[in-house]
C-alpha cells in the first residue's frame, strides 16, 4: 500500500489574518490580498482608526 500526499485546496486550508493571526473561524470577514496575505475586519478597523488619528494630527499641526 502506498501513501499519497495531496496539497489542500484553498478552501481546505485554515486561513488566518496576517496581522493578528486570528483564524477565519474567529472573525466575520477575512479579505484576501496578494501573495496569500489576508486581513480581518478587526484589523481593517484598527488601521482605519490609526489613519484617521494621523490625519487629525496633521490637520491640527497646520
Amino acid at each position: 500500500m502506498s501513501a499519497t500526499t495531496t496539497t489542500p485546496s484553498v478552501s481546505q486550508k485554515k486561513l488566518h489574518c496576517s496581522f493578528c493571526r486570528k483564524s477565519s473561524e474567529e472573525v466575520k470577514y477575512l479579505v484576501a490580498g496578494p501573495n496569500n496575505i489576508h486581513i480581518c475586519e478587526e484589523c481593517v478597523d484598527k488601521a482605519r482608526k490609526i489613519i484617521e488619528e494621523a490625519q487629525q494630527t496633521v490637520k491640527t499641526e497646520n
